[in-house]
This record gives C-alpha cells, structure tokens and sequence, in this order.
C-alpha cells in the first residue's frame, strides 16, 4: 500500500494518458486533529497529498466532521468543517460551522469568518471560480431566514450577501445570480435577496449542479426512485430515472456527472434519454466521489476509526492517523488502493484561528478580576473548568455499558464514599441521587437506545478527549466557552452547558435550582450519575410525549423504533401547545423531521452502508444517528490492550435495519404540522418566493401526533442486555499511572532527600494518588492572556485551550499549547509561576517534572528568579514522555526563588501548527547544595557529540525528546545519547563518568547538560535555533554562564558537507572526480575550500562561547578517519579504495585546519585545547578496522529519522561511532584534559 499508482503499473491500470492529464482527484477523512483536505493529480500517477487541515487550534472534539466542494477548474475547494458535536445541537447544525477556501495546488487556506451551516448541500460550488455558502438563522422560536454568502475562490472572499425569508437550501451559483431550492421549487435569488420562480417540481429538488451551457441539472427523489431533471432556458427535461438510491449527480471539472451502479445505461434507450451536450455517466457506487475530469472515482477513505465510528485519539494529541483511499480508474475498470499520511506542508493556515465576528455580551460578570484563577468566574456553566476539586473520571467504555445496563434496571446503586475521585462533596450513589421515574404505560428504555445517545452525544467520554480511559480530567463538554470552537473568543452568552457522557444541559446553568450542588457535581465527575440523569431526561421526554399522545407504532417502549418521538424530543424538545410567538404550532421541532431538506433525501440508514457515514453524521437527523449507532454500534481505542475494540453489542432486529427508518414525509401532513409536499405553498407576504413543503416561512411545521411505519412484533430491533445487575462495576487501568511519590521513578533516580518541591496543586487537592508522599513547600500561580470583547469587556481565551489532568507527579499536571510570541496570539498566552514558601541563599540545583503525555513543546523556556534582579532562563524540551525529573541547573539564589513558564515558542511554525505541541505544568523542586559545584559541564556541537550511532544496536539510548516524529513538522532526532562520549569520559577528580555523576543529583559536585544535536552546523551552536530539530539554538538555550567551567564541543563537520560528500562517494569509482549539486568544481578542488572555509565559523562558536563562559575551558573534538583506507573491503560499502584514500585525506585536512585554528585562539588567550581522535581511530574504522569503532551503512531507521531524507545512507547513524567508539572517544577527551589538569 502506497499513496500513489506505482510506476511500473500506470500505463496499464490509468492508460498512457496520464501524463498529460489534468485531472485531479479530492476526498477527505477526519480525525481528532482536524478535516484532511486530501488530493491527487493523475500526471503525479495519481499521488495522494494533504492539501489541507481544516481545525481550530485548541477545540476538544474527538472528529471534526463537515464536508467540500471542487470549484469547476478544480483550482479551489470550499470546505465547511465544525466539531462533531455541532451535529447535536439545533443552533450549531444551522449556523455553528466554519468554512474556509483552499487553494489545491499550493495548499493555501483562507478561512472566512463566517459560520455557516452543516447541511449536506453547504457548500456549492459553480461551474466557474465562485461558491455558495449558506446559513439558517434564527431558531424554531423566532423563525427562520436564510442567509446566502457567495465566495469568490480566486480572491478567497465572500463578495456578496444576501438574506431570504424561510428555508433555502442547495444554493449555487447559476445566471448570474444564486439557484437554490424552496420546498417543491426551484428558485433564482438575485443581488438584492429577491426571489423568482425557475421551476415547479413534483417532489423536493436536491443536489443542484451548474453547467457552463447554463443548463442546470438536479435530482428529485421519490418515494421509490430517483428522477435527473436538466433545466435549460426556462424547460424542464427529465434526463433519466433510476431506483431510489441507484444514481446521484455529482458536479465534476465544470458539468454533471450520473452515478451510480448502471449509470451509463441510463443515457441509452430504453432506460433514459441521451443525455445533455457534456454531461457525462460513471458506473461506481452512488455515492463515490469523482476527480474533476471524471476519470477517476473514490470509492471510500477511511482511517477505519473515524469517531465516534471509533476514534480515540486525545483531541488531536497523537497526531492524524493515516487514511485508506480506494478507488477505481474509469477508463479502465482497475481497481486502485492508496494509503496516505495526512501531513499538510506549505504556506498552510487550516489549524489558524478563524477570524472571530464579534460575540454577543457575556451573561454574567463580576467585581474579582480572574486573570490569575484558573476557573472562570464569569460562566455561565453551573460546574467550572479547570478547578482542581472537581476532576472527571474517563471511564473505559465497558464501564459505560455496564452503567447503562444496570440503570436501566433501577439497579445502579454502587455507592460512592465521601470525597469521590477527590471532590468535596458527600456520599451518594448514582441512582440514589439520579432515580429512575418509570415510564408511563409501564416498561423500560432498551440499553441500546441509551447507549446509541451516548455514542452520538459523546462518543462514550465522561471526561475530556484529553484524559484517556481509566485517568481524570475536566469534564466533556459541549460548549462551555459559546465559542463555535474557535478559541480565539469567549461568548458565555452563547454557551452550551453540556455536561459529561449524555450531554447533560437541564439545570446545569449558574443559578438553576432543578439540581443541587451535590448532584451537579455528581454528574460532571461521575459517568454513573451521568448516564443516571441522562436516563431520567430520556424517560421525562418518553412520558412527556405519552400524555401528548404521541406515540410510536403503538408505545411499546422495549422495541428500539418506538423510541424515536423521545429521541427527537430529547435532542431539540417539545413544544407545547400555547407556546407564545409560534402561531398556534406545537410538538416536535423541524430540525429533526426526516423531510427536512438539510438532509439529502436519498440517504440510507446511518452506518449501515458504510462506516464512512460517522464522517458526515450531520446528514442524518438525531433520531437516525442513535438507531444508526444502536444497530451498528460504536468503536473505541483501548489504551491498554493498544487497538481498537467495539463499545458495546448491537441491538437485534429480525430481518435488518433497514425497515427501523420512517419514510421521508412520515412527518408531514397539512391536516396536522402544516406540511405538504403535494401541494406546494407561496407565502402570501413574500409573492416572489417559491413554494415550500413546509409551508410556514417560520419552518414552525412541528409534528404532534402518533405515526405508524412498521409492525414490530415482526420487524422491529430489541435490545441486547450484557449485564443482569449483579455485576460489579468494571475496574480500569490507566496507562499513564501517576507518579505520587518523591522516590525513585522508571526514568531517573529520584529527588535528592532534601529537595523542596512545589507541586502544581496543594497537597490537600484530592488527586487519584490518594495520601500523598510529600510536603508541599511553595505553591503555582498563574496569569492568562486576555483581550477586550462583547464591547467593552476583558475576556480570557487562553483559558479555552488550558486543561487538567490527573496524571504525572502527584497525580495533577496543568497543559495549554504552543503558539508563537507575536500580537495574535497574545490572547493564548499561560503563564505558570512557582514560588518558594522560603528563602534559600545558597546554591541548589532546580529540577521541573515532565509528564508521560501531554509534554511535547521543544522549546519549555523557564525564567528562574535567582535574586533581587537575576533572572535566568533555560531551555528544555519536554517531550520525554515518562514520568520525569529534568535539571535545569545549578543557581547561587539569593532570597525567594521562583520558576516561570509560559506557553510561548521561538520554533519557526506556520499559522497551522500554532497551538498543536503542549507544553506542560507539573512540580518544580529546589534542592540545596554545601556550595558551587567543581564542575560545570555543558556539552555543545553536532552527531559526533550528540552520541550519534551509539544506538545502532538499542535506540533506547537515545533520549526520547530527542528521537521522535521522523517525517514530520514536529521531528526531533537530535539523538542525544546515554553514551556520549561527553558523559562516558571521566573527570580528574573521580573514577565515575560525567554522565553517571550528573545523572545522581546526590553527587554534589557535578552538573552536565548535553545539548549537541546530529545534523548541526556552526550557526545551529550559537544562533537562535537549530534547523534540523525545533530546538534553540544550543547556546540560546541558556546553559552557559560564568559558572560554567567545562564545554566540549564537535562541530564543523556539517558545513563542510560530509553528509552529502559520503552520499556522493557511493558507489563512485573516482568521487573526488564528481562535482556536488550546488558546486562549480569537482569535489578534490571545492571540498579543501570548503573546510578552510568552515575554520571561520568554527572560531567564531568558540569565541561566542567564551563571551558566555569565560571562566570555562573549551576543549574542541575532532573526526576520526571514518573508513579503512587499506586492505579489502571487508563491508560491502560501495566505497571504492581510490575514494577512500581520498576520505582519509579530507579528514586529515580538515585535523590540520582545527590544529591552526586552536593555536590561533589560543594565542588570543582562548582557553581552548583541540583533541584528535584520529591516531585513536587509526585502525579501527569502518569496514576492516580491529576492531571496528564506526558504524557500517546502517538500513534500518530510528523512530526520529525523516524516512525521505537519505536516498543511499539509509539512517543518519551510518558510518558514526558505535558504543565502543564513543568510549575510545571519552578516552581522547580525557588525554587531552589531563594534560591541562582536569
């Protein structure tokens, strides 16, 4: 599987014309990290890239959904894109989406600042350059209208809005104007929002597709069959007809398209009439997507866990997981699979925040000023973020089920002691607090009902997607912040208080009384009590219908269909009779009748057909999703077990499920909600108009009486029960436990006895490590970017994307995200400071935790109050991933220390990766030292100081931070090594090595830092920061001082190009012969300049690091002689004898240049001394040396490397030292400076 047609197979699978075709194909897939955007040209043999990103940096969602259109030059797309949990809510599916446009070639995203609807048919591409959007306002209290934006692609700007009474949907571009569909009608909306009749139909017009013969196509489906209409100059023809659900038509390069099964007969008698001039038919599945020349059809495109089809990645954290691409060639049949990594490169904004419109005034505000708290004062949410006190268990999704079973036997009475999960509140159960009512008629909800609720509400998450199964986190929620997702603005006036596993809203607002305090903060921490009130809305939604009577095929509540009327009341509720302003209308709103337009009319049953629905669930209503989940059930990730597992058993139904779906217009009936498709309807107030079925310009067509569609003694689903009752409930464990103790860990030796340390919660702060085993000597504090909005209000964003976690030291850890210090983001910054509760004049070391997930920042830059006026910073990255205490160095404070860190980065990113890495929170600790330690080490340079190859054996030696995400933005393979020759050499005063030493913060004596990274040149030492990792510069990092007393350094190598020489050298007979890319001159003239060249920069580190330890002795390493010049090649290399003779040579020059280089400063009064490896080496090279002390070519890579970046050298450990050679190293160091005394 790769991510194009191979080679060698093109001809034959696309035919010879590939090469000159300017097709291009589209598709898309999502994830917790954002809508992929994915394209492939067929000249490239159809190569798939990602050519965008769409996400909102921040949003915690488990998917983001939405969908695209292809402008007719297949230059551009549209994509509108929201959180899956968009689809849930009445206002979000109307308005709540983002849109943006993408340019397909270069990967541009403009993202319009607009929000706009999550209907199938937005948004709509024409035959040219320009696109509809458009979006419902209003709500089923105030009425609707409907607002349509048209988008020129090119300038990537809406350049027109107009707003039209009632509901309009399939909007495109057509004559000069917009078509779009009202009801029965089609219909032209002009510049001015005027409205004209184009046609009259028999049924509800849908996918509308805009010819350049301004013809307009579109389909009409039936009850039993779909018709493809063409619209030409005011004439209606019916193009073919097909079986409902057996053809589609699909806009493709700027014409209409039929597909399906037997599409192409469908424009040959007897079954069609020949077809429009340029249209075109395609035999593929109906719902395939098609490139813009039709020659190619997408079939599907899948990470096979699309959630809440399964995902279970946390909020975008592990990053997007590759997709599965099938499709077929037209021209000739072949089948094709594709498999691509959605990585978006360029000039790309899709994870920049939107442009915010300004949001409406807050609902509550208040005298403190919450700048340094981490909850938010002014919410309108009853239970806050972010408080400590109040953390949410992520229950594993067996614990759900089993909720959910017991529950619906009134028998979820497990008791919860006072203090659960470290709340304040008193002892309970979760069915004593949250008791089942009873249904009316007698009965019970089958669990799959419920448990369909909770995969559409939640995807089965209690907590935040940031806290994996068995941890704790804030809870999940649906709209704390009013945002639409997008962090760059807080609107507590729009918010959504949803809470936990089923969403619960009622009574969770500040100020509501339905709940108690013990209670609403039951069902925020507890998914038990959650699903418990969940369950008693859905049972008061049942019974609240049942005394409307409005019933289900006849009310018997353990048939899973008869469930539907609660569904639809539970998600967007019931409007009684008499309800002020609505015209007499009452019952179950619009939004979710299976008539309305926003749904395409030829949808099956959610998941049946394909598990690709879960990425577009908001072409289903509510009612369909649930059935939809219950039948198909949902999957999640085992953290534990490491894969993906289903959730809960699927309901049964006799003979399928596809008879537990109403009939399109089950719901509509003029004698009862005003809704007849038969008889269109043109407001009398708005003549222009088109007719509607729903005939009331308010959409107020609520439905309020029983419906009958199937006969459920034979055909409808029950449910299947896994737990009796008597079952305890199911224990989990998390795979990230907490470290609650100050003793040794799995990754370090633990605090020195003495060290005070200051953990990011107080002590008393319950946490799952119970009693903890420490004293709390200081304490975090915190201040959170802010910006003036709702008019004259300050609003803090930053706390959008700040969240907590119930892991790392002491069971708590803070994180936010990184963004780069610049005005945009000013609003994002999070700034922790850990203060003392002590004075401490003396010398001690600081070490700061990093945690086992959620730490990813490589550039953690921490300000230490040394004294009155010192303050000092140092740099780390935090990406270990264990449970970690990292040295930050030793300090001489005078007075109150303090440690402070923001979430700010100087790492060069593009607008769509602000806000990706975290950057995290955890404890600080000081520990005392008797007085300024003797030694003082910080080691600097490049692979041959980094301890590159030391792990061709064990990669583990390798430190985690600096051996990870290979291939991508955030890669770092730095490979900073256990066994560097830096930390194996020993120093005068002791037989242990440095590393050894520095490693037991008990040895006094010693502080070492390795900061040398493999592929750095001179400028990656002493400028701002490295160009192969996202690390500072080493010298910016902060490490040396007049403290320091020791720096060794290897660098020079890179400018000189040895990397790309080697590659050169292979497989050349005479490679000083050959002339390297970018040279004028064979290498035997331009490599000896190239090395005397690089003698300036070299200089310059060392006099750079003088100026910033001038105390400290510089000792510079040199190369060894890689290969045995001599004797047969006793590896196959490819490295002929001639050309390595030539190598020796390069080293030896490059030596002598060193040797005069050192002299030079030295006579300047440098204190600096040159060690040479190479008499050690000497013998003992690569293939034939005894032993061999460098690496072979080695083929397999490390989790860090870049797979792409070498054709020949196949790891960038290759011809480097192996452990053995980097302890002959350590022994050259330590000649050389014991000849000085050290």
């Amino acid at each position: 599987m790769q991510p194009s047609v191979r080679e060698a197979d093109r001809d034959a699978k696309l035919t010879s014309a590939w090469r000159g075709s300017t097709d291009r194909a589209v598709t898309s897939d999502s994830d917790a990290s954002g809508l992929h955007l994915l394209v492939a040209d067929a000249a490239t043999g159809y190569t798939w890239r990602t050519a965008a990103t769409l996400s909102e940096p921040g949003t915690d969602t488990d998917q983001w959904i939405g969908q695209y259109c292809v402008t007719g030059s297949g230059k551009h797309a549209v994509v509108v894109y929201a959180p899956r949990a968009a689809a849930n809510k009445e206002q979000l599916f109307h308005g709540g989406a983002l849109a943006a446009v993408v340019d397909l070639g270069s990967g541009a995203v403009t993202k319009l600042g607009q929000p706009v609807s999550l209907a199938y048919h937005n948004p709509g591409c024409g035959s040219g350059e320009t696109a509809v959007l458009s979006r419902l306002d209003g709500d089923e209290s105030r009425g609707y209208a409907t607002k349509l934006m048209t988008v020129d692609t090119e300038q990537a700007k809406i350049t027109e809005t107009v707003s039209a009474p009632g509901q309009l949907t399939s909007a495109v571009p057509f004559g000069g104007a917009v078509a779009a569909v009202r009801g029965t009608s089609l219909v032209s909306v002009d510049a001015k929002g005027g409205q004209s009749l184009l046609h009259m139909t028999d049924g509800a017009p849908s996918r509308l597709v805009p010819t350049g013969r301004n013809v307009l196509g579109y389909q009409v489906v039936g009850k039993d069959k779909t018709e493809i209409h063409a619209l030409s100059a005011g004439t209606d023809a019916i193009v073919a007809s097909a079986a409902k659900g057996d053809v589609q038509l699909r806009g493709a390069g700027g014409t209409a398209v039929l597909v399906g099964p037997s599409a192409t007969r469908l424009g040959k008698a007897p079954l069609g009439k020949p077809l429009p001039q340029g249209w075109r038919a395609v035999d593929a599945a109906a719902d395939a997507e098609l490139s813009t020349a039709a020659q190619l059809v997408v079939t599907a495109a899948s990470n096979k866990n699309e959630a809440a089809a399964g995902a279970g990645a946390r909020s975008g954290d592990d990053g997007p997981q590759p997709v599965s691409i099938t499709a077929t060639a037209v021209a000739t049949g072949a089948k094709l699979d594709f498999v691509v990594a959605p990585s978006a490169s360029g000039p790309v904004q899709g994870s920049a925040p939107t442009p915010a419109s300004a949001p409406q005034q807050s609902a509550v505000t208040v005298a403190a000023d919450p700048a340094n708290e981490t909850t938010d004062p002014n919410r309108t949410c009853a239970i806050p973020r972010n408080d400590p006190r109040i953390q949410t268990l992520q229950p594993s999704p067996r614990m759900g089920e089993w909720a959910v079973d017991l529950a619906i036997q009134g028998k979820l009475t497990t008791g919860r002691p006072a203090g659960w999960n470290g709340t304040t509140i008193g002892a309970y159960s979760p069915q004593g607090l949250f008791p089942l009512r009873g249904l009316s008629g007698g009965g019970r909800i089958p669990a799959q009902i419920m448990l369909g609720v909770l995969a559409q509400e939640s995807n089965m998450w209690q907590a935040s997607p940031h806290a994996v199964d068995g941890e704790s986190g804030n809870f999940h929620q649906g709209g704390f912040y009013g945002n639409h997702g997008d962090i760059s603005y807080v609107n507590f006036a729009g918010a959504d208080c949803g809470y936990g596993m089923a969403q619960v809203t009622d009574g969770m607002r500040v100020g509501m009384t339905k709940y108690t305090y013990q209670q609403q903060v039951a069902l925020t921490v507890d998914y038990a009590a959650n699903i418990a009130a969940g369950m008693q809305i859905l049972e008061s939604k049942w019974n609240e219908l049942a005394a409307a009577g409005v019933k289900v095929n006849g009310g018997d509540p353990k048939y899973l269909e008869n469930w539907w009327f609660a569904l639809w009341a539970y998600n967007s509720g019931y409007h009684q009779p008499g309800e002020a302003g609505a015209g007499g209308a009452y019952g179950l709103g619009w939004t979710n009748n299976m008539a309305n337009p926003d749904y395409p009319a030829d949808r099956g049953v959610f998941l049946s057909d394909s598990r690709d629905d879960a990425k577009t669930p908001n072409h289903w209503s509510y009612p369909e999703r649930v059935i939809g989940w219950a039948a198909n059930r949902l999957q999640r990730y085992d953290y534990n077990a490491k894969k993906y597992d289903w959730a809960f058993p699927p309901a049964v139904w006799p003979h399928g499920v596809q008879g537990a779906r109403p009939g399109l217009f089950a719901f509509c009936a003029p004698d009862r909600n005003q809704c007849d498709q038969t008889k269109p309807h043109v407001p009398a107030q708005y003549p222009q108009g088109g007719p509607t079925a729903c005939q009331r310009d308010d959409l107020r067509c609520w439905w309020h009486d029983t419906t009958t569609w199937a006969d459920c003694a034979r055909d409808c689903g029950v449910e299947r029960l896994s737990f009796s009752g008597n079952e305890p409930e199911p224990t989990i464990t998390t795979p990230y436990p907490a470290r609650c103790g100050r003793g040794p860990g799995a990754a370090d030796q633990g605090l020195p006895a003495n060290a005070l340390v200051i953990d990011d919660v107080p002590v008393e702060v319950g946490t799952g490590c119970g009693l903890k085993g420490f004293s709390n000597s200081g304490s975090l504090s915190f201040n959170f970017g802010s910006r003036i909005q709702n008019g004259n209000q300050t609003t803090y964003p930053s706390k959008v994307d700040f969240h907590q976690v119930g892991a790392g030291f002491g069971g708590h850890f803070w994180f936010a995200h990184a963004f780069n210090n610049v005005a945009d983001y000013a609003a994002q910054r999070v700034t922790g400071t850990w203060k003392l509760n002590q004075s401490l004049n003396q010398w001690a070391r600081v070490l700061v935790h990093v945690t086992d997930h959620g730490a990813e920042t490589q550039q953690a830059t921490y300000t230490i109050r040394v004294g009155q006026a010192d303050y000092q910073k140092r740099t780390i990255p935090q990406g270990a991933e264990q449970n970690k205490w990292v040295s930050l160095g030793v300090f001489n404070f005078s007075g109150t220390p303090e440690v402070s860190l923001n979430n700010y980065t100087d790492q060069r990113m593009t607008l769509q990766q602000q806000g990706i890495q975290d950057v995290v929170y955890d404890a600080v600790a000081f520990a005392p030292l008797p007085g300024k330690p003797k030694n003082i080490v910080v080691s600097l340079g490049d692979s041959y100081a980094s301890g590159e190859g030391t792990g061709a054996e064990d990669n583990s030696v390798y430190y985690h931070e600096t051996d990870v995400h290979g291939g991508t933005w955030m890669q770092n393979n730095c490979h900073r090594s256990t066994y560097s020759w830096s930390r194996l050499a020993r120093l005068a005063d002791s037989q242990t090595p440095i590393g050894e030493r520095a490693d037991n913060w008990n040895d006094t004596s010693m502080d070492h830092h390795l900061l040398a990274c493999s592929g750095a040149w001179t400028g990656d030492v002493y400028g701002n920061q490295s160009v192969f990792a996202g690390e500072k510069g080493q010298m910016e990092a902060g490490f040396l001082n007049r403290d320091t007393t020791l720096v060794t350094l290897s660098v020079g190598g890179n400018d000189a190009k040895f990397s790309p020489v080697l590659e050169e050298c292979v497989l050349a007979t005479r490679c000083q012969d050959n002339t390297l890319a970018g040279d004028t001159e064979p290498l035997s003239a331009a490599e000896p300049k190239r090395i005397d060249g690089v003698m300036g920069s070299v200089a310059t580190v060392i006099r750079k690091i003088a100026e910033l330890a001038p105390n400290a002795t510089i000792v510079l390493m040199g190369y060894p002689v890689f290969l045995e010049p001599d004797g047969a090649t006793a590896c196959n290399t490819g490295f002929t004898t001639e050309t390595r003779h030539w190598l020796r040579d390069m080293a030896v020059h490059l030596r002598d240049r060193y040797v005069t280089t050192v002299d030079g400063l030295r006579s300047e009064f440098y204190k600096v001394r040159f060690a040479d490896p190479i008499p050690t080496f000497t013998g003992k090279g690569a293939c034939g040396g005894n032993p061999e002390l460098i690496n072979r070519v080695i083929i397999s890579k490390t989790p860090g490397e870049d797979p792409n970046r070498f054709k020949r050298l196949v790891s960038q450990q290759s011809l480097h030292p192996n452990a053995l050679g980097a302890l002959h190293y350590a022994g050259v160091l330590e000649q050389t400076l014991r000849s000085i005394g050290m």
